[in-house]
């Protein structure tokens, strides 16, 4: 749905629109439209913040538009302790995403992750020490907004 020519159309219910005859105006007609254009999304998402909960064990990625939840690979972010220099990293080796397609991602820490992350002293103790990276150079990644976030760091 909605990811060709061939596969985009609208719906249009006779409730829509209404004309501009006085006073109340002729409503639309229902009808199926295939589209006569489509351009596909070529802008990848960008990572906005990032929210830790160290209780629940999460992580909460959020961008600027909608993203795969399937295509989110936790190898390839980064958990560093500063922006400027690694004060403290951890890479990710996996993960259960809680949530659906969407501007929101929140991962469940597994527990060979969870036990690594909690026993650094200079990594996601405080808000100043809790930045995420996402390596440049990982061919593997499945969704473009991912690499486009390299190099940003975000503090949550």
């Amino acid at each position: 749905l909605c990811v060709s020519l061939a596969t985009t159309y609208i719906s249009v219910q006779g409730t829509l629109t209404r004309d501009m005859q006085w006073p109340a105006g002729n409503p639309s007609q229902p009808a199926v439209l295939a589209a006569s254009a489509f351009v596909p999304d070529t802008t990848p998402p960008r990572l906005l913040t990032l929210a830790v909960d160290l209780s629940a064990n999460t992580l909460t990625l959020n961008f600027d538009e909608s993203i795969n939840a399937t295509s989110f690979l936790p190898a390839a972010a980064l958990l560093v302790g500063s922006p400027v220099y690694p004060r403290g990293q951890l890479s990710l080796t996996s993960g259960t995403g809680l949530t659906p397609n969407g501007q929101s991602y929140q991962l469940q820490l597994l527990t060979p992750d969870i036990n690594a992350l909690k026993s650094q002293t200079t990594l996601y103790t405080i808000q100043n020490n809790s930045y995420i990276k996402t390596y440049e150079s990982n061919t593997s990644l499945t969704n473009p907004g991912f690499e486009q976030a390299a190099g940003d760091f975000v503090v949550g």
